[in-house]
């Protein structure tokens, strides 16, 4: 599954939207697929799950219809869930990461 080796993030790498042009296509495609959707957590929810395949019994109650679509596996995530895992012992760059796609998802 990892698309990233685990030796491609440093120690003191910075994340940078701009390093990962697939990514950047993935995430342009789940804007464009989910648009219409309640926008309730939506970056909470993408996060966790591409991140931990694991969500908040909250975020499911208040946005069933976005959950439904995140987990049903047609959204492009796999890049996601590769940065993820590949990043997992660089605290820096994952938080960095994860408030990139916090900004993007909960602008809508």
């Amino acid at each position: 599954m990892l698309k990233y080796s685990k030796n491609f993030i440093k120690d003191f790498d910075e994340f940078d939207i701009n390093k990962y042009p697939d990514l950047i296509e993935d995430l342009n495609q789940i804007s464009n697929r989910t648009a219409d959707l309640p926008h309730h957590f939506k970056a909470e929810i993408l996060i966790s799950f591409a991140k931990t395949h694991s969500l908040k019994n909250e975020w499911i109650m208040a946005n069933p219809k976005f959950v439904a679509v995140v987990t049903s596996g047609v959204l492009p995530i796999v890049n996601m869930e590769s940065l993820f895992e590949t990043s997992s012992k660089h605290f820096f760059f994952q938080q960095q990461f994860e408030q990139y796609l916090t900004r993007r998802f909960q602008a809508g």
